[in-house]
């Protein structure tokens, strides 16, 4: 990395081993632009008040997400409820605990086991 001068004894860096002073200087200038936008929608460290373009670009990045999470959320109540109230007494009808209407055990009684049932569960949780 280093050659030793023939007109000193210093050693002197090799020129072809230094970093290109083009591509730093593009990057200063991107971290900047990314720091100056970053600080101008969400957070500035130099001055902690939200100003009305801060909260604005939080507001929509908190809709965005809690948009999302609300629509997996209703997919995952409508799957729970598709569950609850349709596989489960379909499959307890087949494997004969409950009965036609004619029945001992007729499967509109599965309305008040249910929640009995999943209540006590999620009472002892």
């Amino acid at each position: 990395m280093y050659r030793k001068s023939y007109l000193t004894d210093i050693d002197t860096p090799q020129l072809h081993n230094l970093p290109d002073v083009e591509h730093l200087h593009n990057y200063t200038r991107y971290r900047r632009i990314k720091d100056s936008i970053i600080h101008k929608l969400f957070y500035d460290p130099d001055n902690p008040e939200f100003t009305s373009l801060q909260q604005n670009s939080w507001a929509v990045v908190l809709g965005v997400f809690m948009g999302v999470f609300t629509a997996k959320w209703a997919e995952l109540i409508e799957l729970c409820v598709e569950v609850v109230w349709k596989i489960i007494p379909e499959k307890l009808l087949i494997w004969g605990v409950f009965t036609d209407l004619d029945g001992h055990f007729p499967l509109p009684h599965y309305m008040w086991v249910c929640p009995a049932v999943l209540g006590g569960v999620s009472y002892k949780t």
